[in-house]
């Protein structure tokens, strides 16, 4: 089956792009949209599939996708021949049957101008912000019809290359170190009933409060903790503890500090955690606890950063101690 072929190949494609030395066919290297549409026929003749423009669209209608079509008529064990063929028609597909767009043909589209928005290839945002505007009508139409939202998205992001949660949470996070708060709120809104992981994008909240309503951050701060009592994202603590350095409230930033410490098994791991308290204890001006602190750190400097955590050491017990004490 082809349903997600052209996520795949795209994926190729970018990764060969961002690497020219990635092993691939010379077909994943092209850009098949600057291929001409005779060009793309003719390849098609090489499969024994002779059309032309107006026996394409005619015979294209007979089938629900550019995969469906290309399945009838290509040898699928056979790398060499059936991938230049699938590409053509889906780029004929693509070009002749504009009002017959697909999930592929969509996806494809998203792909596309991620890569360049990532890429700085874009002029401006419209681009990208109209394609996530047809994201958001695509998915909520088929919620009005009975989807479940998480399941929805997750199916439609299968057809794509990139990761478009993680692209999300990285284009709202800019949006808002750029000071474009209104439309990262709407964007929040928008695709939160669709995210699995809710977390990151509760977190992204807790940015858009922050230079305004600093009690409303550590309120949200409070229920944050809360829903992820059970969870091992040791990345995600980091991030908010980073967050917590100048805006966060101590006894938060001390509890945050010590659920973070219960995950942490690497000298290295350790290593990133102490020099955020060490900026927090700065920022508040707790010299002794920064000075402790910055002895710790050059204590694991001397060690090997993916050597297991000595939890038993005596300097480690002290550690825990000032960090994370009973009365927080």
């Amino acid at each position: 089956m082809l349903t997600q072929q052209k996520a795949l190949l795209n994926l190729v494609r970018f990764n060969y792009l961002d690497d020219s030395k990635t092993k691939c066919k010379s077909w994943h290297k092209e850009d098949h949209r600057r291929i001409p549409i005779r060009e793309l026929l003719t390849r098609l003749e090489a499969s024994g599939l002779y059309l032309d423009k107006i026996r394409f669209i005619g015979m294209a209608h007979q089938y629900g996708s550019p995969e469906a079509f290309a399945e009838d008529f290509i040898d699928l064990h056979n790398q060499n021949s059936f991938e230049p063929f699938f590409l053509a028609i889906f780029e004929l597909w693509r070009r002749l049957l504009p009002n017959h767009q697909t999930i592929s043909i969509f996806c494809d589209e998203l792909d596309q101008r991620i890569y360049s928005y990532d890429k700085g290839m874009l002029s401006n945002d419209e681009l990208i912000q109209n394609a996530l505007a047809h994201l958001e009508e695509l998915l909520d139409e088929h919620v009005d019809t009975g989807a479940h939202p998480e399941k929805l998205f997750e199916y439609v992001c299968s057809f794509c290359a990139h990761d478009i949660e993680s692209f999300l949470y990285d284009y709202i996070y800019e949006l808002i170190e750029d000071g474009n708060k209104v439309y990262a709120s709407e964007l929040i809104d928008s695709f939160y009933p669709y995210i699995s992981d809710v977390k990151w994008f509760d977190f992204l909240r807790i940015k858009l409060f922050a230079a305004t309503d600093v009690l409303e951050v550590n309120v949200i701060l409070k229920n944050i903790l809360k829903d992820i009592e059970k969870s091992n994202d040791i990345a995600f603590y980091l991030t908010l503890l980073r967050f917590m350095v100048k805006i966060g409230d101590r006894s938060l930033f001390i509890e945050l500090v010590r659920k973070t410490l219960r995950l942490i098994n690497k000298n290295q791991e350790l290593e990133v955690l102490l020099l955020i308290v060490l900026h927090f204890y700065r920022c508040i001006d707790q010299e002794d606890i920064e000075r402790k602190t910055q002895r710790y750190i050059s204590f694991l400097s001397k060690k090997r950063k993916n050597d297991p955590l000595d939890k038993n050491n005596k300097m480690y017990l002290e550690l825990i101690s000032y960090l994370t004490p009973s009365g927080y």
